[in-house]
């Protein structure tokens, strides 16, 4: 055989040093832990591990064996398995292993934990990826083991394995740090969805400087919320820590301490299956632990909970009587709800009854024709803008209780604030009104005359034309009264001020009503979707239970009020639109059925409110057909005998008919 050519010696000497070097391991994680206090440099971590590609899924025997767990409970505590799991059972992929870290000099490392015997065979890299995953590199381990060849390691060698972990806070929270690893196609997002906390935060503690540089493979610090605890600053296991999804057994065994993601309070239980003569007994007086008791009122809510163990004299479980109360906040909430809402309503009355007046002083023709307009208008728009509105309100809401509901289950605790929420119902309600407000302007402003005949309006009288533009031009605002359904306030703040200015100043009477309407309208849909936009991504890449008799009276009350006050002013109140005899005479001829009216309108509009709120359509839509047949028979028949009256009295039974029904529900 020939010799090998001078000129090749290096090359060949670079291929031999290649096949000796480890393969190119993941980018070494180093965990910062910069807590020093003796307290505060020890805690239990968790890490992820799931077994190399290709091998088979281990048992928890296996695994318990692997990272030398001193109790098969432990395993099953920190994945949330059953306590009745047996040792043989294959073990979820990824699982958790919950492993003591200790910080020192300023990073943070498993103390003593795990540790492997050298085979025949094995390198430091073969170690790291083939047996633990990836969670540690070769580097770490000869570091830690001060091996100076990472190639030749000694048969029956004892080797630690420094894991990086830490027991520091995040944003001031104490928090279960959980060591990852990356798996292929993980993204820093996704893994923050999944975990609930931020990008920021992720990058933050691992020092990267954005998602791209994030590898597969790579080892991640990823904190996990946790559950707050009574337990008392003298007990042993004061620093007890646990996330969602996970329990914990304490005092040698007889506590059971999982975490509640409603609530993201301890939730601790005496062991089942322990023997009593070994547990001490853990109560608080004839409370056992983990019981709850509410008061009478049923705003106080009364616990036994968890407060430690201590071995000082003897063995003894703590427990401390804690007294939460669940009505302040739900209070306060709701008043937070209502004060806006209550000032929205209030305005747009004001703002109707306004625009009214400055129509009314334009003449009766003019007042009648606006009339005519309006209720053509408000026919059509709540023919879908109530519906829409019910329905909308009630699917957001669950929308967004789901939200919450997952990021409290997952357990946020980036505290990010003001981070815009992705809904697809906000986004589907939004489409959903924008199309039908543009059906209803093109239905409006295309059917105009036809809809002004229906309403007894025909070509020859003289409120058709000015009806039919003023119902035109206010048909144009029709997608905005739709999108801004729930900030018609400050739309209507903005009528008050343009009203006066378009019919006077730039004297364009009728139509100038119309148009100071309509900008109002698109004021108010901007101001909503600006709103919306700071807290939603707007476009997309049973009965008995409830407690409405609060509802009840306070309808009742507003009714009552209202129609006293109707009664005695409405007659006044009606030379203020217009002076003409007739029209005084007419309207006070309704005043005695409009404010004996009200108490009924009230708890008609509460029932209604508490059918759509828990998504009760089909009763709603059944109901309202057959009290609108009766109605509508009655208004058909009565109008030829009584005169108005006759109508008055039609829509008195049609609003009883309604709150009957919603009493019956």
């Amino acid at each position: 055989m020939a010799p090998l050519p001078a000129s090749l010696m290096p090359c060949l000497w670079l291929f031999l040093c290649l096949l000796a070097a480890p393969c190119p391991a993941a980018r070494a994680a180093r965990f910062a832990c910069n807590a020093t206090a003796p307290r505060a440099s020890t805690c239990q971590a968790l890490v992820s591990y799931a077994p190399p590609n290709g091998t088979a899924t281990p048992t928890l025997a296996a695994v318990r064996a692997l990272f030398q767990l001193r109790s098969h409970r432990a395993l099953l505590a920190a994945n949330g398995l059953p306590l009745s799991t047996p040792p043989t059972a294959p073990a979820p992929v990824p699982l958790r292993v919950r492993l003591p870290c200790l910080c020192s000099g300023g990073a943070g490392a498993t103390f003593q934990r795990p540790t492997y015997r050298v085979r025949a065979g094995d390198t430091l890299d073969a170690v790291a990826r083939g047996v633990f995953a990836g969670l540690v590199t070769y580097q770490d381990i000869a570091a830690a083991n001060n091996v100076s060849d990472p190639n030749r390691v000694a048969v029956g060698q004892q080797l630690w394995i420094p894991v990086p972990c830490s027991c520091d806070l995040v944003g001031g929270q104490p928090v279960v740090h959980f060591t990852y690893v990356v798996p292929a196609g993980g993204s820093v997002s996704s893994i923050a969805e999944e975990f609930g906390t931020t990008e920021e935060t992720i990058l933050t503690l691992n020092k990267m400087p954005d998602a791209k540089s994030l590898l597969a493979g790579q080892v991640l610090d990823v904190p996990l919320r946790a559950c707050s605890s009574a337990i008392s600053s003298t007990a042993i296991d004061r620093n007890l820590l646990v996330p969602n999804g996970s329990y914990i057994l304490t005092a040698n065994n007889c506590v059971k301490c999982g975490c509640s993601s409603s609530t993201w309070q301890l939730d601790c239980q005496s062991t089942q299956g322990l023997s009593s003569s070994f547990c001490p007994a853990a109560k608080c007086g004839d409370m056992f632990l983990g019981n709850t008791s509410s008061s009478t009122s049923s705003c106080e809510s009364t616990a036994c909970s968890y407060a430690g163990y201590t071995n000082s004299t003897s063995f003894a479980i703590l427990a401390n009587v804690t007294t939460t109360n669940v009505c302040n906040g739900i209070k306060k909430e709701l008043f937070n709800l209502a004060v806006p809402a209550i000032v929205g309503q209030a305005i747009d009355p004001v703002a109707q009854l306004l625009e009214t007046a400055y129509v009314g002083r334009l003449g009766p023709v003019e007042l009648a024709s606006a009339a005519v307009g309006m209720s053509v208008f408000n026919i059509i728009s709540k023919l879908f803008n109530i519906p829409l509105l019910s329905i909308t309100t009630s699917f957001v809401a669950e929308d967004v209780s789901k939200h919450d509901s997952s990021q409290s289950a997952s357990g946020n605790i980036s505290g990010k604030v003001g981070e815009r929420k992705r809904l697809p119902s906000i986004s589907s309600a939004l489409l959903l009104a924008a199309a039908i407000g543009v059906i209803e302007a093109l239905a409006l402003i295309l059917g105009s005359g036809i809809l002004l005949n229906i309403m007894g309006v025909s070509h020859a009288s003289a409120m058709h034309n000015p009806a039919r533009l003023f119902l035109s031009v206010r048909a144009l605002g029709a997608p905005a009264v739709v999108v801004s359904l729930a900030i018609q306030g400050l739309g209507n703040i903005s009528a008050v001020v343009l009203l006066p200015f378009f019919v006077y100043s730039l004297n364009l009477g009728l139509t100038g009503a119309a148009l100071a309407t309509i900008a109002s309208q698109y004021i108010g849909m901007f101001l909503l979707l600006w709103s919306l936009s700071k807290r939603a991504v707007l476009l997309p890449p049973k009965m008995k239970d409830l407690e409405f008799v609060g509802y009840i009276k306070s309808g009742v009350f507003v009714g009552i009020a209202l129609a006293l006050l109707l009664f005695v002013s409405f007659g006044r109140l009606a030379e203020i639109f217009s002076k003409d005899p007739m029209v005084i005479q007419i309207v006070r001829s309704g005043v005695l059925f409009v404010s004996a009216s009200q108490p009924i309108n009230a708890l008609a509009f509460i029932f209604d409110g508490l059918h759509f709120g828990v998504s009760d359509f089909s009763y709603s839509a059944s109901s309202m057909m057959v009290v609108g047949a009766i109605s509508s028979l009655f208004l058909l028949c009565a109008p030829p005998f009584f005169g108005l009256l006759g109508v008055w009295a039609g829509l008195a039974l049609f609003m009883s008919l309604r709150m009957t029904a919603g009493f019956m529900r």
